[in-house]
């Protein structure tokens, strides 16, 4: 409502007008301040209130991306091969310190570190920078008793975090749970057959001034504060336990802008009220003032509309727009001053194609203007508009407006801007579906993608190809220069794998350094290995990783639908077992499934689950072979190996059962198994020396020092008779690491051979720097003797070179009386093979030892050579 100037005649009838007026305009201005005082009294409690909750909502993203932080943290560490065979498997607390605890809380800070077993006990505590009693952990277990329950329910396949807030020895805890969780089948598969059960880690972060100030900077809290739960203030946000009890409240400052809007309002009011008092003195003056104040009030109750945060507008009874406030345009409308790519002008009166689109997707109801037509309120009516900043979106709020006859007049409500809110959902919708680190399509949206593929070639005809990738050498890669290193291969090759493939085909993450591949709309199966050769030409060139050149492959396996299944979950488990043939078939090349394969990937999934009850049992059994002293022919020790006597198999090939148990993880307990047993048969034959073979997997065991030393005391064998054997493998894989675990090793006393020298990368260089005490000549080359000159001055080398450098030489596999002759000859130092005897089990032994050779009663210390070795 507006009240124009009066615009009057002589003094006097401006006095009889004045005084008609006196009461009316008296009233019309003391009701117009009344609304005034009182229109803005609940925009500043409104605007105290928006403040207030719109404070409340940033505390609370501040809490939950704590959450999250940790959450992200923790399953960082849970998703790990490593974690389950340390932590899971069998509890390491020497891996958990170096690789888990020390590491996070040097790195991100956190404070604590628990692993619950299978159990739900704490078996494992790390606090406050050292290891802790886990025991003492209990009562802490008891409060995460629900995180632990929800992230234990978890599939095997898709472990989601949980995390929470505590309240422990008068701390507040961030704390997040995360079922540990393999990457490797063969690992999911164990737990599956134990029944699902896994261990679970904990990460706790302490709620401390710290953590509190980078929250109130990110998100313009003053003064945040960690109080109790009862603690009063309008800035206050209570942070509940996982089983929902209060436990503490974040409280801050909280602005209140309509203390400030009441400052600039009241002094109008109070000088119109003045004027009211004046105008029975002066009364058309009175009046005049009084219209103009009436004016100003409505003037300032407008740009108080303006500043709020949400924007007004109003129809009339066609629904036509005919008022849009400035904040409104500020947001939704063009750079030139348009709405929905028309000018204000344009817009405002215009018909009911003047209306800003509806978002179909966000709409609450089929039609979202269906309520609107029916005259009724309607909130949470979402609308798109393109604006200068782009597609935004806004929330409209509307209240039909009614004369006092009943006839509707039109609209007036609120509309606010909900694009934040819009693009995090379709953040989230985006993370469900997509991998974390590479963007690309996770096995959920793979199956999605692959089960329309297959149903479009149903109806259409035609193939779909499912390629299963696995990336060659990659633990190697992540080993040694680390997980920040392997996560950008694995974006690396991830942008290859996008670059090779056509626009229309999927590639997605399934785990690890798994990807998959689904490729439609091609001749079968030439479109497919057609792919494959590209991908490996692709994969040719090395990456550039951190300033390290790295080279990887790729392995694939192909299955095809419908020629091999049309049921998306089979068709991705035959690529699977296509992949797996590929790789057991040397890598770097592609498998078409076939049927038989799965029938040998069963067979050995079912040797891997025997094996693993063998090793449970004890049933793994160690034979010995005698080691001859070549110069003399007196017995200097013997060689044990592992030997498996399968109940149904009969005995199986250690080439076999050995690479599963390198595969699976399962050659640590092996290898400690026949050290252990190895020690023990030969402990009271004082007269001879022990050397154990050691695995590649075995050597890179962070604390291999420390269980040789425990065999050794557990045994009663001394250091001194304990002679190592490694590959020249390991050297290459990380010969810095090596060096430093060498060196660890002998510092306990023991002696170090390599074996097997010639056969992979020998040099001058390794034997230097790393000083060992015996060379293994490889019975490929004792083998070849008289057949061969290559190999006859191969090994003379090999002695020649031993001699050189002080070091003994040791020929395996001697079967004929001219090759030892030969050694003999060359100043081979000891010899063993079947020349002498085959392998016999540890209570032939002693008749073995008599019957080779009439030891003679002053020789030098014997050498029992101990390991997996293949022979």
């Amino acid at each position: 409502m507006s009240i124009l100037p009066f615009r009057g005649g002589a003094g006097r009838s401006r006095s009889r007008i004045g005084s008609r007026l006196v009461l009316p305009i008296a009233g019309i201005v003391g009701l117009a301040l009344a609304f005034s005082l009182g229109g803005a009294l609940l925009i500043a409690k409104r605007q105290d209130r928006a403040a207030v909750e719109a404070s409340i909502r940033l505390a609370d993203v501040g809490r939950q991306r704590l959450l999250t932080r940790l959450s992200r943290s923790v399953l960082d560490y849970a998703f790990w091969d490593d974690a389950v065979r340390n932590l899971d498997t069998a509890l390491d607390p020497e891996w958990a310190d170096v690789n888990v605890a020390e590491w996070v809380a040097h790195a991100f800070g956190h404070d604590r570190t628990l692993v619950i077993d299978h159990d739900g006990r704490p078996a494992y505590a790390w606090s406050d920078g050292a290891r802790a009693d886990a025991d003492a952990a209990v009562p802490l277990v008891v409060r995460i008793a629900p995180l632990l329950e929800r992230a234990a329910r978890a599939p095997i396949d898709d472990s989601q975090p949980e995390a929470g807030f505590i309240r422990d020895g008068g701390a507040v805890y961030v704390v997040a749970v995360s079922a540990i969780t393999p990457d490797d089948r063969g690992l999911r598969d164990a737990i599956t057959a134990r029944g699902g059960r896994r261990a679970q880690l904990v990460f706790l972060d302490r709620v401390d001034e710290g953590m509190l100030a980078s929250v109130a900077a990110d998100y313009a809290l003053a003064d945040l504060r960690l109080a109790d739960a009862s603690a009063p203030g309008d800035g206050r946000l209570v942070l509940v336990s996982p089983s929902g009890e209060p436990i503490g409240a974040l409280t801050w400052q909280v602005d209140h802008p309509g203390g400030t809007l009441l400052a600039s309002v009241l002094p109008g009011l109070a000088a119109a009220a003045a004027g009211l008092f004046a105008f029975t003195l002066v009364m058309l003056a009175g009046a005049r003032r009084a219209a103009l104040a009436i004016e100003e009030s409505e003037r300032r109750f407008r740009d108080v509309a303006e500043a709020s945060s949400d924007w007004i507008w109003e129809t009339d009874d066609q629904l036509r727009l005919t008022f849009v406030s400035d904040r409104f345009v500020a947001v939704a409308g063009g750079a030139d001053g348009s709405l929905a790519g028309r000018r204000i002008d344009e817009v405002l009166g215009r018909p009911d194609d003047a209306r800003l689109p509806s978002d179909a997707e966000a709409a609450t109801v089929d039609d979202p203007w269906q309520a609107a037509r029916e005259r009724r309120p309607f909130r949470d009516l979402h609308v798109r508009h393109d604006g200068s900043a782009g597609q935004r979106f806004c929330r409209l709020a509307g209240k039909p407006v009614f004369a006092a006859d009943g006839r509707f007049r039109g609209y007036r409500g609120a509309a606010a801007d909900v694009t934040a809110e819009v693009e995090a959902n379709r953040v989230a919708r985006h993370l469900v579906l997509h991998d974390h680190l590479t963007g690309l399509p996770n096995r959920l949206l793979l199956k999605d993608r692959l089960e329309q593929a297959i149903a479009s070639s149903r109806r259409n005809g035609g193939f779909v190809a499912v390629l299963g990738l696995d990336l060659d050498r990659f633990k190697a890669v992540n080993d040694t220069l680390g997980h920040a290193a392997g996560d950008a291969l694995l974006e690396a090759a991830a942008a290859r794998l996008l670059d090779t493939v056509r626009g229309t085909d999927t590639v997605a993450r399934t785990g690890g350094d798994e990807f998959t591949v689904i490729q439609v709309g091609m001749s079968q199966p030439h479109g497919a290995t057609a792919l494959c050769a590209r991908l490996h030409e692709t994969f040719r060139a090395p990456f550039d990783v951190g300033g390290a050149e790295v080279f990887v492959g790729v392995s694939i396996g192909i299955a095809l639908a419908p020629v091999d299944s049309d049921d998306a979950e089979t068709l991705m488990k035959q690529a699977d077992i296509a992949l797996y043939r590929a790789k057991a078939d040397g890598r770097g090349t592609f498998r078409c499934f076939e049927a038989e394969m799965d029938a040998h990937l069963n067979d050995r999934k079912a040797l891997e689950h025997d094996l693993r009850r063998a090793l449970a049992k004890g049933a793994i059994d160690v034979h010995y072979q005698p080691l001859i002293d070549v110069a003399t022919g007196a017995v200097l020790g013997v060689e044990a190996l592992a030997r498996w006597p399968h109940p149904t198999r009969g005995m199986v090939s250690p080439e076999r059962f050995i690479a599963i148990a390198e595969e699976t993880g399962l050659i640590l307990p092996l290898g400690e198994f026949v050290l252990r047993k190895a020690c023990s048969d030969v402990r009271d034959r004082r007269d001879l020396r022990l050397s154990v073979n050691l695995s590649p997997v075995q050597f890179r065991h962070p604390n291999l020092a420390g269980l040789v030393a425990g065999v050794l005391a557990g045994t009663g064998l001394e250091a001194s008779r304990l002679q190592l054997e490694i590959t020249e493998g390991v050297l290459v894989q990380d010969s810095v690491a090596a060096l430093a675990t060498l060196r660890r090793l002998k510092a306990l006393g023991v002696s170090v051979a390599m074996d097997d020298f010639g056969t992979g990368y020998s040099s001058l260089g390794y034997l230097q720097r790393f000083e060992f005490d015996t060379i293994k000549i490889d019975r490929s080359f004792t083998g070849r003797l008289h057949a061969s000159r290559d190999a006859e001055a191969i090994v003379r080398a090999v002695i020649g070179l031993g001699q050189s450098l002080g070091m003994r030489t040791i020929a395996e596999g001697v079967e004929t009386a001219a090759q030892l002759a030969f050694l003999r000859a060359s100043g081979c130092d000891e010899a063993q093979g079947y020349l002498f005897s085959k392998p016999v089990p540890a209570s032939a032994l002693a008749d073995v030892l008599d019957a080779v050779s009439a030891l003679p009663a002053t020789r030098p210390a014997g050498c029992v050579t101990a390991g997996l070795a293949l022979a």
